[in-house]
């Protein structure tokens, strides 16, 4: 897993390390917002909510492209002899991260530039990069780094530096900011009892606290040997209001033994926790995971697995538990990335030889699909105004 990618992270039944979806992919009602420049005006989109569908940006042998459509011809906008690659759009479009040296490595380099590729500029050592996110603002990147477990890494976007959050816990990975100014910043941490949660702490590193979801988890049968794998992918609604999830649930009837289910909660500005419901679709599924908001904010699209058998699909937030079949089926974890519109879903599909595939384009309203001739594994989408 790339460390800025915007794919929804394939997680593994009982993965080593569960990763949490690689941005805040929530899509609701807009709210425009606008930049007076002279006599010409920009339109800039909001951090949270949807947005049109702009360029595409991946990396290909070392090197930042972008391409008008996911049909588009490439162009390179940062070449030269480094390697860069994992680019990340901030919310408005205008600024792309990236990093610079092999993905992960000690001599890691986290970068950014303008959208076009123009004025680049260091910002930070970035050890063994294991995520990053862009502010509501722009103005910052929260970064995990997998050789310090326990910090997060708060870096200024102009390069004046970055301080840390020391979290005193074990494990505090892929953070993401809460809806809709980014005060506080949400995480999968786990402390030293061993005991995995969804936390929350203010942006300055003040107030750091678990959200009490899940009531009665650590009594579910199973949990003692299953204990690293709840607690997954939290994304929030883009009112910051309700927060998505997934965790292991108990299934005692299931050959499986307990699987994957999804769950929405209310949650206060404070970090109580108001409501937490599991939403389930199917109950004889094995798993039900890895989901996102649509744009309408009253539905999800997530992956399903029976058996062997991964499938994508869509499900209502609301009423009855109805669902649509996107017809993508495959053996193993399917990667995905929602369009910033919500109206399009690009996936992956697995290979069984290890090589990459190329990527499809399907509506999410009617399962329609469109090959594309798209292979990189680090592909992110802009925002722009709509």
């Amino acid at each position: 897993m790339s460390a800025i990618s915007t794919r929804a992270a394939p997680a593994s039944r009982f993965p080593l390390r569960t990763v949490a979806l690689v941005v805040l992919l929530a899509v609701a009602l807009t709210i425009g917002a606008i930049i007076v420049a002279g006599s010409r005006t920009n339109r800039l989109p909001a951090p949270f909510g949807p947005a049109a569908n702009g360029s595409l940006a991946y990396s290909v042998n070392g090197d930042i492209v972008v391409a008008d459509s996911p049909t588009g011809q490439p162009r390179t906008i940062i070449g030269g002899s480094t390697f860069d690659s994992g680019p990340l759009f901030s919310p408005d479009g205008t600024k792309l991260l990236f990093v610079r040296g092999t993905m992960a490595s000690d001599a890691a380099e986290l970068w950014a530039a303008d959208a076009d590729g123009s004025n680049p500029r260091r910002l930070a050592a970035t050890p063994q990069i294991g995520w990053a996110e862009w502010s509501p603002q722009g103005d910052a990147v929260a970064v995990s780094l997998d050789g310090d477990r326990s910090v997060i890494r708060m870096v200024a976007a102009d390069g004046s530096g970055a301080t840390d959050i020391q979290t005193g816990l074990a494990v505090a990975e892929n953070p993401i900011f809460r809806p809709p100014d980014g005060r506080q910043l949400t995480f999968r941490g786990r402390g030293a009892d061993a005991v995995w949660g969804i936390y929350v702490v203010d942006r300055d590193g003040a107030d750091l606290r678990r959200l009490e979801l899940d009531p009665g988890f650590a009594s579910d049968p199973y949990y003692a040997e299953n204990m690293d794998f709840y607690f997954n992918r939290p994304s929030w609604s883009p009112d910051g209001r309700q927060l998505l999830y997934d965790t292991l649930e108990p299934a005692p009837a299931s050959p499986a033994g307990p699987g994957f289910r999804l769950h929405l909660a209310d949650v206060d500005g404070d970090g109580t926790v108001l409501a937490d419901r599991v939403r389930e679709f199917d109950p004889t599924a094995d798993d039900e995971f890895a989901a996102a908001m649509l744009a309408s904010g009253d539905a999800v699209v997530f992956e399903s697995l029976e058996g062997t058998s991964h499938r994508v699909l869509t499900g209502a937030l609301a009423g009855d538990a109805s669902t649509r079949d996107l017809g993508l089926v495959a053996s193993d974890w399917i990667s995905k990335l929602l369009a910033p519109d919500g109206r399009t879903l690009m996936t992956w599909l697995p290979s069984a030889s290890g090589e990459p595939v190329p990527a499809s384009l399907t509506d999410v309203t009617t399962g329609d699909a469109t090959p594309l001739d798209l292979t990189a594994g680090d592909v992110n989408w802009q925002r722009v105004a709509p």
